[in-house]
């Protein structure tokens, strides 16, 4: 692997533990909408998180906060692969020996591309250079040459991939390996997913990938008037929510309280999905 704006041959590795300045902005992402929104309390609940990430906090780090729990799904994380153009990449094997930026330490974009990496038995070194950009920063990188692909955990349509495909030539690769699509199905947190036709410039046929839940979530600290008022202003007025940002337009309340729920509903939200009916009273 050669040496790359992260990873320089002249400097000391980093450790695992130690981590890149998150940077960029929200570029307008669905996700980024959600944290920005204001109710009361609203700036105290946790970001959003991945599902498949929310199993892992809530499992492997009681002790750093006692529990995590969900407060309801969004909408669907659709891990993405774009490619410049002249790159030659058409599948995501093709990746093997090309300059790729699997995102900033912490991110979900990381942690998929790590989680789908290990299941292939792929390593840094599968990579020619390896780059650790944030997505708000990866798609000006792209289109200048700095990396050949780069990947993505996003709600589609999302301005970033709209970015990379506007401001030069580039297209989405699927994922459509035997071996990935065999690690999709065993995965009980991942699901087929696909990017529809026509979306994005220079695309003009459907892609298939996988996805996962964006789920809001919180500790079992917060108060409960917080949550609360939180379930109760997304919930009494989902249709300002859903003309929020494209990716939230099929957001079904019934899916919200059912789906991505790998950590337990926190106590003040299922409490207002009992008295709604949108939760039996004996569901946990």
């Amino acid at each position: 692997m050669k040496a790359t704006a992260s990873h320089r041959a002249e400097k000391q590795p980093r450790t695992p533990d130690q981590k890149l300045p998150l940077t960029g902005q929200c570029a307008r992402e669905p996700a980024c909408y959600v944290r920005s929104r204001r109710s009361p309390g609203a700036s105290k609940i946790k970001q959003t998180a991945q599902s498949k990430l929310a199993y892992f906090y809530a499992a492997l780090m009681d002790q750093f906060c006692t529990a995590l729990d969900t407060v309801f799904s969004l909408h669907e994380e659709v891990f993405t692969v774009v490619a410049r153009a002249d790159s030659g990449i058409a599948s995501f094997s093709d990746l093997r020996g090309m300059r790729v930026n699997i995102g900033n330490p912490g991110s979900g974009q990381r942690a998929t591309m790590l989680a789908l990496m290990a299941s292939l038995g792929w390593t840094m070194e599968s990579f020619s250079e390896v780059h650790e950009l944030s997505a708000a920063e990866q798609s000006a990188a792209l289109c200048s040459g700095t990396f050949d692909a780069m990947v993505f955990a996003v709600g589609h349509p999302a301005a970033s991939v709209e970015e990379a495909t506007t401001a030069c030539d580039s297209v989405l690769v699927p994922l459509d390996e035997p071996e990935i699509r065999a690690m999709i199905a065993e995965n009980k947190y991942f699901e087929f997913a696909q990017i529809p036709a026509n979306l994005y410039r220079g695309n003009p046929m459907p892609v298939n990938s996988f996805g996962f839940a964006a789920t809001l979530v919180t500790t079992r600290q917060q108060r409960l008037k917080v949550v609360q008022e939180l379930v109760r202003a997304v919930f009494s007025d989902l249709d300002t929510l859903r003309r929020a940002h494209p990716a939230f337009s099929r957001l079904e309340a019934t899916a919200m309280v059912e789906n991505g729920q790998t950590a337990p509903i926190h106590r003040a939200a299922r409490a207002y999905y009992r008295s709604t009916g949108l939760l039996d009273r004996d569901a946990q």
